[in-house]
């Protein structure tokens, strides 16, 4: 199974937009938005994709109610952190989402969740703390750093792949 990654996305339209075509071109089975979304319309540029979404709120997501109601039908969205499972290649992998990095290496070191995902550093982080898998995609908005990027996990080889927006 192929997970698209990002987060941070902070209104940027035009990333969201690019993020999804990567995501379709790729055709990833799920996506995971590890907050920070902002506004409620940036979720219409989310519906092109067809496969459900995982997301969490971030510091940054004000209009929690109108963002609920809009990401009701693309999968929902969730205080952090949020878990879930997903059953892949004849295995459960059990995945957590934050936004804020607090506490991910204790996290990790307690061994229940295959992926750790996070944000709002807006920088890219790919480590290995005990079994688990922690991913940051980096920033998708591209307000920060310059450079709009997301992640794609394989869950079948646990490989991740950044791609530059």
């Amino acid at each position: 199974m192929l997970v698209g990654v990002i987060a941070d996305t902070h209104d940027n339209a035009v990333a969201v937009d690019a993020a999804v075509q990567v995501f379709r071109e790729r055709r990833v089975s799920l996506v995971i938005h590890a907050g920070d979304i902002v506004a409620p319309f940036t979720l219409k540029h989310f519906e092109p994709l067809g496969v459900p979404m995982r997301m969490v709120f971030g510091n940054n997501d004000g209009e929690r109610l109108l963002l609920r109601e809009r990401a009701a039908p693309l999968g929902g969205i969730h205080a952090p952190p949020f878990q879930f499972t997903v059953e892949a290649e004849g295995r459960r992998r059990a995945f957590v989402v934050f936004h804020e990095p607090l506490f991910i290496e204790d996290i990790a070191r307690e061994e229940k969740f295959d992926c750790i995902v996070y944000g709002h550093t807006h920088r890219r982080d790919l480590r290995t703390v005990g079994d688990s898998l922690i991913i940051n995609p980096g920033e998708a908005g591209g307000w920060v750093t310059g450079e709009r990027s997301v992640a794609l996990l394989d869950t079948a080889t646990n490989r991740v792949e950044f791609v530059v927006l």
